[in-house]
């Protein structure tokens, strides 16, 4: 999830006030300002956050062909580029005009915030866009990873507060953190559930769904679906990735993982069954049609497949 966004310059102006029918973008004005700022297509990946979204947008705007992959719909985002912009269309406008890199717009967003970003548009705009899902197998270290930076305050290696020299901890508890990391597994159950609501609905095409694990073992490969996906292909010699993210030190995680199975054991494993059987199957049958979908198409391999140059340092949770 973004951390912090500070706009460093006020934001083009939106649409003129013929652009906006009670405070939503119109959808002749938004085909025009997509037209202007040269964009051909607008890509939506629904995050629950702690799934290697940052790590994603981070690695493809390296090759500048497929949007930026940022949380352009953040809350603290919104507060500050407001100043601004008048009202929802304005507001929507000014990102895509700011966002937009290699004809594609690319935002993440959790499902409350898409809820809240479709009131920003004429209806018929969201039925445009192509949509996709990143999500985390291991939903236990993704919890243990919501508890460590809500309770530190730092979200990634980037951070301004994160000293490498020092490891991450949390001073409560274990058995508070753990009835914490219990709260978050089912916060985040419940948030798959509701990108699949989303996508269920969704009448073009299976989409594409990408796994932390995946991005973290090959990110060059999860780069390109991605890319492929929505319908843009990386230079023939575009530069293999280059690290962004460094592994983030965390003190007492694994004590935690074990206090946590102790106390809450049977809970938790009714969760983690419960979930396999619906949104993971649910998702890795995505990945099963996209493969052949890929396959039947005929796409081409990454440019820089195997590359031993590609080194992508993510957070050790992803191997667990």
């Amino acid at each position: 999830m973004i951390e912090e966004s500070n706009p460093a310059t006020p934001l083009p102006h939106g649409p003129g006030p013929d652009g906006c029918v009670d405070g939503r973008l119109t959808h002749d004005d938004y085909q025009r300002i997509l037209s202007e700022v040269g964009v051909r297509r607008v890509c939506v990946s629904l995050i629950p956050g702690r799934c290697g979204s940052t790590l994603l947008g981070q690695l493809v705007a390296q090759w500048g062909c497929c949007g930026t992959g940022t949380e352009a719909f953040h809350e603290r985002q919104e507060a500050q580029w407001r100043r601004f912009v008048t009202n929802d269309g304005f507001y929507f406008a000014s990102v895509v005009r700011r966002e937009a890199l290699g004809g594609i717009f690319w935002l993440q967003s959790t499902p409350l915030r898409h809820d809240y970003l479709l009131t920003m548009v004429a209806p018929t705009i969201p039925s445009t866009w192509r949509y996709s899902a990143i999500l985390r197998r291991d939903v236990v270290a993704q919890a243990m990873s919501y508890v460590f930076a809500i309770g530190s305050g730092v979200w990634h290696s980037s951070s301004r507060r994160y000293d490498p020299s020092t490891p991450i901890g949390l001073k409560e508890d274990l058995d508070l953190l753990a009835e914490r990391v219990v709260h978050w597994i089912v916060e985040l159950v419940a948030i798959e559930e509701r990108i699949r609501q989303i996508l269920d609905a969704r009448i073009d095409g299976p989409p594409l769904v990408l796994f932390y694990e995946d991005i973290v073992r090959d990110p060059q490969e999860a780069m390109l679906r991605f890319c492929r996906d929505a319908g843009s292909m990386p230079p023939v010699d575009a530069p293999p990735a280059r690290q962004t993210l460094s592994r983030l030190k965390k003190r007492g995680d694994e004590q935690l993982r074990e206090r946590l199975m102790a106390r809450h054991g049977d809970s938790v494993s009714r969760l983690i069954d419960a979930r396999a059987e619906s949104t993971l199957a649910w998702a890795e049958e995505l990945g099963r049609l996209a493969e052949r979908r890929d396959a039947a198409a005929g796409s081409p391999a990454s440019p820089h497949a195997g590359s031993p140059t590609t080194t992508v340092v993510a957070d050790p949770e992803a191997q667990k």
